[in-house]
């Protein structure tokens, strides 16, 4: 490293390049920040920013308002699953005195509905969505023609070297006949396209988290009135390469690359339009909890605005900005934050809107008219907002205008976008339980020892009251009314009624299963279920129809998230071999239930079936194959632990061939004097032991 005239020239040894590092002292630096914070400044001017950014806070302000009563729904449900009283109800408790108890039913069928849901959305070694061909491939008509084109050349040249025109109907048959064969090629393409493409999605998935958002969706789904997943939303991520360099020595390389990621917000973030029954409808507004570097990664993404995050990192990016709105801080300590506003300085907060914008506003807000053609027409727009900086205001780009994101409830309200969640649908139960825990306590403690009523003027001078100990005795004077069964010391126990409470307690935890349709046994708890396994899997049937409306439910989000992301792969992917018209969805809840319930049934017959008369009925091919099925469920190889079907067969006539040898052996000792028990026994024509298994059956099978 050398100093030059015009500052540090510094010799890069890695690329074999020389670069230039230019000194500045701090006030040219401090210029050219004020430069370019004016220049981002005067980019917001524009009638573009100006006219959106007036629009975004006149709709912030009316979603914000009418997510009030939300608000309080989203709390009480967080406060239910985490088992703690309301400010308002704990301040009544605590004026009347008494336990605080609160029971952990909620908790209790939350976790259960999450662990149910999980297992059959995340069966192991399979997938919960699928990318199919469409049932008849669209043929190019551009083929169509070259095809014709082609059979039109064929039935010239039978006409010349024959000297007969072909008839009409044989050309058309010729015709149909190619259009077949062509037809087969195409779905065979596809069906090789759509594999490429699932695998393309799936390594996307577990790059992007996906599974992780669906846990997380499942999750609030359960918790709360309305569950979120948003995705693939495109961000700049650090990727670690090891490579090789001239020695043959591993070193890493971290290179910037844009991939899709997937999320699920939390309800509190999401704002919507007062009318919105969906978040396809109305408008929605996400407000994001941001540190600098995830605004710095926004920097090269394109939509962004590079100089507009300059200037929000020059004039927050040390103080911070934080907007507190109505039950943050209460959010902030129910999920284990309570010192949150320590750190204000730490996060930004920016708004991130998805609505519809008319023709004539994106004119004459000065947008690029070659991008609005009509302006009598709605356009979707996404625009991103920190502080009075519009960082990001882009039409959306898909093609269908729709947004990305999908929601789910554990029960849907027609009409609203909130649905219920479990601890809304057992609510009145965990009170009335509460109630019941709460006076069971109080009065246990009541009961649990006698109540004293103490003449104070009659007691000796010198004695405690408060000094309860067994045989103590208490000095007292004589009553001053003469009375000798007015005793100075009275001890009252009062009645326990713990029984009555108890049973009051039950019979509404009780309610919880059928409120919810979580019944206690499909979590472990046997109590109230049969003691037989059929009994037991017919009333875990009956209640997986509950689960099964939620899995359906859920399917919206799978199918979205994954229609989203092959479309994306569609627009902007380089790989053309992925490309194809593709039908992705999810498997369906009922086929997965369904799939879930066979197993049941099949670990059943099998248990049924294990008997030697069954088993003589289907032959070991037979229950081989029962076998196979039932370890397709498992994550091992079914190869190494059933045999095929012909191993099994040659195991089959090694057994026999060896019983004949065995029979044939016994046969020689006995001699002329008949058979020995357990001898060789009578054969047939075929050579088969009589009454033994006929080989011709295998041989035919075979």
């Amino acid at each position: 490293m050398a100093l030059g005239s015009t500052g540090l020239v510094r010799d890069d040894k890695t690329t074999g390049k020389s670069g230039l590092l230019v000194v500045k002292s701090n006030s040219t630096l401090a210029a050219e920040k004020a430069k370019a914070e004016q220049e981002a400044k005067n980019n917001q001017n524009t009638p573009l920013l100006v006219g959106l950014a007036a629009d975004l806070t006149q709709k912030w302000e009316v979603a914000k308002t009418a997510r009030t009563s939300i608000e309080q729904r989203l709390l009480d449900c967080l406060r239910r699953r985490q088992g703690e009283y309301s400010p308002e109800k704990m301040a009544s408790i605590k004026a009347t005195g008494g336990s605080e108890v609160f029971m952990m039913l909620t908790s209790i069928k939350c976790r259960a509905a999450e662990s149910w849901i999980n297992d059959i959305l995340f069966p192991a070694g399979d997938r919960c969505w699928e990318a199919e061909p469409t049932p008849i491939p669209d043929m190019d008509p551009e083929i169509r023609q070259e095809l014709a084109q082609a059979v039109a050349q064929e039935a010239m040249m039978w006409m010349q070297q024959n000297g007969i025109q072909l008839p009409p109907e044989i050309v058309q048959q010729r015709m149909k006949m190619a259009e077949e064969e062509i037809a087969t090629r195409l779905e065979k393409m596809s069906r090789e396209t759509a594999e490429k493409m699932a695998k393309k999605i799936d390594d996307q998935f577990t790059e992007g988290k996906w599974e992780e958002a669906m846990r997380e969706l499942v999750k609030n789904t359960v918790t709360f009135p309305t569950a979120f997943i948003k995705g693939p939303v495109v961000r700049k991520r650090k990727s670690l390469k090891w490579m090789q360099d001239g020695n043959g020595k591993w070193i890493p390389k971290v290179a910037s690359v844009l991939r899709p990621e997937y999320y699920a917000p939390s309800p509190f973030d999401l704002y919507f339009s007062p009318s919105s029954k969906n978040v396809q409808d109305g408008y929605l507004f996400e407000r994001h909890r941001l540190r600098r570097k995830d605004i710095l990664a926004m920097k090269g993404v394109p939509g962004y605005d590079s100089g507009a995050i300059d200037a929000v990192l020059s004039q927050y990016g040390m103080g911070g900005l934080r907007n507190w709105l109505t039950g943050d801080q209460q959010r902030a300590e129910l999920e284990g934050r309570p010192n949150e506003w320590l750190g204000q300085t730490d996060t930004i907060d920016a708004l991130e809107y998805w609505g519809s914008a008319s023709g004539r506003h994106l004119l004459d807000w000065g947008m690029d008219p070659a991008k609005v053609p009509d302006p009598n027409m709605e356009y979707e727009v996404n625009c991103w907002k920190i502080g009075s900086y519009v960082i990001k205001a882009v039409l959306n780009e898909s093609p269908t205008g729709e947004r990305p994101y999908d929601q789910c409830s554990f029960e849907d309200v027609p009409g609203s976008i909130w649905g219920k969640s479990v601890p809304e649908l057992m609510a009145d139960v965990q009170d009335v339980c509460n109630a019941a825990a709460r006076s069971l306590v109080n009065n246990m403690a009541v009961s649990s020892g006698p109540q004293i009523e103490v003449h104070t003027d009659r007691l000796a001078i010198g004695e405690d009251i408060s000094n309860v100990t067994p045989f103590r005795i208490w000095q007292t004077l004589s009553d001053p009314n003469g009375g000798t069964n007015n005793p100075a010391v009275r001890f009252n126990y009062p009645q326990s009624i713990a029984d009555q409470l108890m049973k009051v307690y039950e019979f509404f935890s009780t309610l919880a299963d059928e409120y919810t349709n979580i019944p206690k046994y499909s979590y472990g708890d046997n109590k109230g279920a049969p003691g037989t396994a059929s009994g037991l899997s017919m009333l875990m049937s009956s209640a997986a129809r509950g689960i099964k409306q939620v899995i359906a439910n859920l399917d919206n989000p799978i199918e979205g998230t994954v229609r989203r992301t092959y479309i994306h792969n569609m627009l902007f992917d380089e790989d053309e071999s992925i490309k194809g018209d593709l039908s992705v969805s999810a498997k369906g809840a009922r086929s997965m239930v369904a799939k879930e319930q066979q197993m049941v049934r099949r670990q059943e017959f099998l248990q049924t079936t294990n008997n030697p008369t069954d088993l003589q009925i289907m032959g070991l091919e037979g229950r081989a194959m029962l076998l196979r099925e039932a370890v397709k469920s498992f994550e091992i190889n079914v190869d190494d632990v059933i045999p095929d079907r012909e191993k099994l067969q040659e195991q089959m006539q090694q057994a026999m061939q060896a019983e004949m040898q065995q029979q044939q052996q016994a046969a020689m000792q006995g001699g002329q004097a008949g058979p020995a028990p357990g001898g060789s026994r009578n054969l047939d024509q075929a050579g088969n032991p009589a009454g033994g298994t006929d080989t011709r059956l295998i041989r035919q099978a075979a």
